[in-house]
């Protein structure tokens, strides 16, 4: 019996483009959420400063607020920008494949 195991060796093929379902669901959905918090900053800002200190009364006061904000975000949630965010996706997981490879040569290698 080997004193030592290897490592789970198994690697997707580099040009597979499939996505798991939680990569679908939640990553790249995700990353739609942030870059459009990062596109909408200014409004996001500007709804904060109007809500600082308020409780209730932050949905009569800051309403036009919201709604800029709101529109930002959902101009910048749409399909086109889910799909420029999952080829942004599949390029690092693509890379990230690549340099397992590369490493698992090199660890073939060393034996």
């Amino acid at each position: 019996m080997e004193k030592y195991f290897k490592p789970h060796t198994t690697v997707l093929k580099v040009d597979d483009n499939h996505l798991r379902r939680v990569e679908t669901d939640v990553v790249i959905p995700k990353m739609v959420q942030e870059s459009a918090k990062l596109k909408c900053a200014d409004f996001l800002q500007a709804f904060s400063d109007c809500a600082k200190g308020r409780t209730v009364s932050v949905i009569f006061k800051c309403k036009e607020e919201n709604k800029r904000m709101q529109d930002c975000i959902i101009a910048n949630s749409q399909q086109s920008d889910y799909d420029r965010e999952k080829q942004i996706f599949l390029e690092k997981k693509h890379n990230h494949r690549l340099e397992l490879e590369e490493n698992m040569k090199k660890a073939e290698g060393q034996e």
